[in-house]
């Protein structure tokens, strides 16, 4: 009959204060909620009372962590408002267990308390309204190398969440396997106009992305033209990549991406004669030894 009670909406005030006078123990309640603690919790978190927030935290204090079940967990996530209302009140092994054991659907930003170890922890299903939050939490917005792993790193840029630098560009390029995904790319071009003069990006643990950015022939000339400006290290000379689009490979040689050799500059003159022409003028101070080569621009 108790039992029944519980699990009426009507009855929460009645118990709330049957609790507060010492009419029913916290041993007699337990027992009556392990018969049927799914339904009295659902009852609790549905209801509108204003001593719903007290019988919540009645009912954490006394449940069993070792017989949670996925139904309790379920519910449990779906509800992190007004689980976080009762966390402070909360006994430490019930708090370390809703921040280190649950995955929310929903975060909120109202207790710091529960909402710093929650994310610090993974407690959380990636949505578009909690990436946010992680982001904010996190500190990520300059560092993007503070969040879990490729795909929250991806959400959180696509978002627009991350600032564009070339530290961030480069942590994302390497957690995302070097792959040229699309959100890379859009992270670069809308970016690069910003960075391109940013000399942070000369160590040679840059070398991989942009050689990697150099071989993607996506990008619109302007924007791949900056790119090549950043860019200090050399570009192997290849049939491939002298059958790029005419103004990336300009772009190239007058950014100085190919390095001074004279059979770079015969595989140059033999495809375009335009090319062999802004090479040499490029690396005029080899001009007298191109001459002595006897090589002939075609025309």
């Amino acid at each position: 009959l108790i039992t029944d009670a519980l699990i009426s909406q009507d009855s929460i005030p009645f118990f709330y204060d049957y609790l507060q006078s010492g009419g029913m123990s916290a041993g007699v309640f337990k027992d009556c909620m392990r018969m049927n603690s799914f339904e009295i919790l659902k009852n609790y978190l549905e209801s509108d009372s204003e001593n719903s927030i007290s019988m919540i935290q009645e009912w954490f204090r006394v449940c069993d962590l070792s017989e949670m079940r996925s139904e309790h967990i379920e519910l449990i996530n779906a509800n992190y408002v007004v689980v976080e209302e009762c966390y402070d009140a909360l006994p430490t092994d019930k708090q370390h267990f809703l921040t280190s054991e649950l995955k929310y659907e929903t975060l909120d930003r109202s207790n710091f308390n529960m909402l710093r170890p929650v994310v610090q922890n993974g407690c959380y299903v990636l949505n578009i309204k909690n990436i946010h939050i992680v982001v904010e939490i996190k500190c990520a917005k300059e560092d993007i190398s503070l969040l879990a792993d490729a795909e929250e790193m991806r959400m959180s840029i696509q978002l627009g969440l991350i600032d564009g630098t070339w530290s961030n560009i480069l942590k994302y390029f390497n957690e995302s396997e070097k792959n040229e995904d699309p959100t890379l790319l859009r992270f670069v071009s809308d970016n690069i106009k910003n960075i391109y003069k940013d000399e942070s990006c000369r160590g040679v643990e840059y070398k991989e992305l942009f050689l990697s950015l150099l071989g993607c022939q996506s990008f619109p000339d302007d924007e791949y033209e900056l790119i090549c400006y950043a860019n200090t290290f050399p570009v192997t000379v290849t049939p491939e990549v002298l059958d790029f689009d005419e103004k990336k490979v300009l772009a190239l040689i007058k950014n100085g991406a190919f390095e001074y050799d004279l059979k770079t500059l015969k595989s140059m003159n033999a495809k375009s004669p335009h090319y062999a022409a802004e090479y040499v003028y490029y690396h005029k101070e080899r001009l007298e030894e191109i001459i002595k080569s006897g090589l002939m621009i075609n025309k």
